[in-house]
């Protein structure tokens, strides 16, 4: 029986490319990831110290880590700057008291005050300062602190250190927020492989609603701090 040529060759590429993809010359994600155990020690600890000053400006309810790598893509259509991008994550949750939220807010944001060109202010003013108590069609009820984007803390580019406002919560704490107020803390790791190694350790939002919230009162704040540790081209 003869072959048609344009079988043959198309199942030589086939077998051609499955090669080449299960024969990498490169580490995988899970093997980068073991063998910067210290990098990802030094960037935790870096995090942390970015994220201290937040001790002054309210009571720290919970916090985890998240450590993770993910493997590039590059083919014809994504081509990844990176064979192997690992990144360390530090989530915080902090209870927060004040007359009004605004107050709070700013209270946050100026705990960087070096950092003044983040996009907390811009954030804060174009959404709560316009949106604060009105009915909108995209959210349920008055607008309020629990509907704000996230926005960055960090001074732009001048930090291997990215700080994020999470998410917002407001005290007392309703059904919605109970069953939804994860921002972070309470995402562990869904699976990890060895394309996409993942470490996750620390306390869930959950946690953070088994205080009698009834009777607090103010917001609570979840804030990231992330930095890349290693990266293979």
């Amino acid at each position: 029986m003869k072959t048609v040529p344009s079988v043959t060759a198309a199942l030589t590429a086939l077998l051609l490319a499955v090669g080449v993809a299960g024969c990498g010359d490169g580490p995988t994600a899970q093997e980068v990831q073991g063998e910067h155990r210290d990098a990802a020690a030094t960037a935790q600890q870096a995090i942390e110290a970015e994220l201290a000053p937040l001790a002054q400006t309210g009571e720290e309810l919970a916090s985890a880590t998240r450590d993770s790598c993910e493997t590039g893509q590059h083919n014809w259509k994504i081509d990844d700057p990176y064979d192997v991008r690992c990144t360390m994550e530090v989530h915080q949750a902090y209870r927060l008291t004040g007359e009004d939220f605004r107050t709070v807010a700013d209270a946050v944001t100026d705990t960087f005050p070096e950092c003044a060109d983040s996009d907390a202010e811009a954030t804060l003013t174009d959404y709560w300062d316009k949106l604060q108590g009105t009915e909108t069609q995209n959210f349920e009820g008055p607008y309020r602190p629990d509907y704000l984007p996230t926005y960055r803390l960090d001074c732009a580019d001048d930090s291997d250190v990215r700080l994020t406002v999470t998410g917002w919560a407001t005290l007392p704490a309703d059904e919605i927020t109970r069953d939804q107020g994860e921002y972070g803390l309470g995402l562990p790791c869904v699976n990890s492989t060895e394309t996409n190694p993942c470490e996750w350790d620390g306390q869930p939002a959950r946690r953070i609603w088994e205080f009698d919230a009834a009777k607090e009162t103010g917001w609570i704040v979840f804030v990231e701090g992330s930095q890349e540790y290693a990266r293979t081209d």
